[in-house]
């Protein structure tokens, strides 16, 4: 592979590969946060989420606000962008997390769009992903508005719905996880938590259809702290809605390719 790098600072870099395609994200102080493949590309972020339904002013198009995701799902041959936004306008109580899944394998394509409410008014930091069959696992760093860490938490997408694009994909908040609990509320001083990472599945074996996901941690000298997830979904295979799961719209943008 060909290519180069002329920008001044570049950071949170991360990189997607599948299939033909090899895609980068970068926060750049220079540029906003933007996408770049050997197939097409700068693509700024926000872009995907042009004519997007409103959502506290749209925000998921207008801000460029960065900490980038991409990832590449295997096992459907599809593609999952995420940034957060965290520029509330006049009146906002909550941040938004930006998702767009592409609907098929060339991240060029057309993609479904969701943005997500953070639970609790929070600022979700530092957010990673994670790929199980169930759901797409994400680990954030929650801070209240007046920047202050409140502990680590895991929002689960729901996969299958996002996949087709359905404007009732769930997202679900697991709560505090805290040294001696999971709770909804924030851990004591004591007991909050930092550093999570989702497990995620590599190659295209899936597990047992009843195991569960993790996210661990580092937990000092040579141990890791590990956190079994697993969805209770209803009898018919839906996820159950609870206070903590914000609905979301989708629609569909398309990339023109770029040379």
């Amino acid at each position: 592979m060909q290519g180069g790098c002329d920008y001044q600072f570049a950071s949170n870099w991360v990189i997607g590969i599948g299939g033909d395609f090899a895609w980068t994200k970068i926060n750049g102080t220079v540029n906003d946060p933007f996408f770049q493949g050997k197939n097409g590309g700068p693509i700024p972020i926000n872009t995907l989420f042009q004519g997007f339904p409103k959502t506290d002013g749209n925000r998921c198009a207008a801000n460029n606000d960065g900490d980038p995701i991409i990832y590449y799902d295997q096992l459907a041959d599809r593609w999952v962008i995420s940034q957060f936004d965290v520029t509330r306008p006049s009146g906002a109580t909550a941040d938004y997390q930006c998702l767009a899944v592409s609907t098929s394998g060339d991240p060029t394509g057309t993609y479904y769009r969701w943005d997500y409410q953070i639970p609790g008014g929070m600022m979700g930091d530092y957010e990673k992903i994670g790929l199980w069959p169930d759901g797409y696992y994400m680990t954030i760093r929650a801070f209240n508005t007046a920047g202050a860490f409140q502990g680590s938490k895991c929002l689960i997408f729901d996969r299958s719905k996002l996949l087709v694009g359905a404007p009732d994909a769930t997202q679900l908040d697991t709560g505090y996880l805290c040294t001696n609990a999971v709770q909804a509320t924030p851990c004591t001083a004591l007991r909050t938590q930092d550093g999570f990472t989702p497990m995620s599945l590599d190659g295209f074996n899936p597990p047992p259809a009843a195991a569960a996901d993790a996210v661990a941690k580092y937990s000092g000298g040579n141990a890791i702290r590990f956190y079994w997830l697993k969805v209770n979904s209803n009898s018919d295979g839906s996820w159950a809605a609870t206070p903590e799961a914000h609905r979301a719209s989708s629609g569909r943008r398309t990339r023109n390719r770029s040379s």
